[in-house]
């Protein structure tokens, strides 16, 4: 595959997530204590927000990018 094309997918992927969650979700998982062999962890999840316009924005580009790749290939 052209870069264009993997671009293209990896920008679609990003704006239907941004769309379906409202952001790309991130977990962390940290050890808060550990005594002898007892450890206690603790998981924080967060999530980076993409605005709709972002969403979009991404995914008409991605498009756009497989198109250009598939053009290319002619």
């Amino acid at each position: 595959m052209r870069v264009a094309t993997v671009v293209g997918l990896v920008l679609i992927a990003v704006g239907v997530i941004g769309f379906l969650l409202g952001g790309i979700p991130l977990g962390s998982e940290e050890t808060t204590v550990g005594v002898g062999p007892v450890e206690v962890t603790a998981e924080s999840r967060e999530s980076f927000a993409l605005p709709p316009l972002v969403s979009g924005i991404a995914l008409v580009a991605g498009i756009g990018l497989i198109f250009v790749g598939a053009r290319a290939r002619r």
